[in-house]
């Protein structure tokens, strides 16, 4: 069974949703995090990050929309998910 430990932190920026996009795009893949892109469009990016085979996988999802006052609003997302490997 899966249990996941959520975190959101949200902000706001001036640079575009494009620039936000690339930015974490680069950091995230420099520290080891798989870029997915089927869950991805243009205003979301999804991210995967497994430390070992046992431990629990992270999976970071970074999901971005813009407002009328062309400033882009910014909601990050982390959980981890556990799942069973063996029946013990």
């Amino acid at each position: 069974m899966a249990t996941r430990t959520f975190k959101v932190t949200t902000f706001r920026t001036v640079n575009s949703p494009d620039l936000v996009l690339a930015f974490y795009r680069d950091l995230l893949e420099k520290d080891g995090w798989t870029y997915n892109s089927d869950l991805s469009d243009a205003s979301r990016a999804s991210f995967a990050w497994a430390p070992q085979s046992n431990s629990p996988a992270t999976v970071y999802e970074l999901t971005i929309t813009t407002t009328r006052t062309n400033e882009t609003n910014v909601e990050i997302k982390v959980w981890s998910r556990k799942y069973r490997t063996s029946w013990q």
